[in-house]
């Protein structure tokens, strides 16, 4: 699929059929409609594996579009991921999210049962991985020095340059080659004083 498809349907992904009807072509709704169950999924349990999804898209899903072929398949993976952004990101905020909902859910079990070592194990756990028993990471500014800058007229120190041998030669000529010349150029102009006391 060509660059500028992809970004047509990728601004367009969560529009309605209605909307796009008119915009897309029947190959390009069935791509839109991958995408947006690829992207579902994806949302909904960043760690499923690319098999399960490769399953899922080259069966058609009940009809839901056409079945499609492994390399298709893998290439509307591909570009979800892609739209998705960096998913081991995702996935890791995905994980600490599942760990303090299953400490809440374990909390929740240990009071209705009136578990009081139950529900202090689940505060243990939560308190323990969200490290709320130690005090904030404080920045240490002392550690912290500023850059230290030394002037220099050596242009060597910057990538890319090269001193020229002969710069004072090349400057000499160059003095000689414009010394005069200035006047040549000068205009002399007069000056309305009637503009100053304005």
């Amino acid at each position: 699929m060509a660059r500028n498809n992809k970004e047509l349907l990728a601004l367009r992904l969560f529009s309605n059929k209605e909307s796009v009807k008119n915009s897309l072509s029947l190959d390009e709704l069935e791509t839109k409609a991958r995408w947006m169950y690829i992207m579902t999924k994806k949302l909904d349990n960043p760690l499923i594996p690319n098999k399960n999804l490769l399953q899922l898209l080259t069966s058609g899903v009940d009809g839901a579009w056409s079945p499609v072929s492994q390399s298709t398949a893998y290439a509307d993976i591909s570009s979800v991921n892609e739209l998705l952004g960096n998913v081991k990101i995702a996935s890791k905020a995905w994980i600490r999210y599942t760990i303090v909902e299953g400490c809440k859910r374990a909390y929740e079990v240990a009071e209705a049962q009136d578990d009081a070592a139950g529900m202090a194990a689940a505060l243990d756990k939560m308190g323990k991985y969200t490290r709320a028993d130690k005090d904030d990471d404080a920045l240490d500014f002392s550690q912290m020095l500023p850059p230290v800058f030394e002037p220099t007229d050596d242009v060597t120190v910057l990538e890319g340059i090269t001193a020229m041998p002969d710069i004072e030669d090349r400057r000499a000529q160059l003095r000689s080659l414009h010394k005069g010349k200035l006047q040549d150029f000068a205009e002399t102009i007069d000056v309305d004083d009637d503009d100053d006391d304005e």
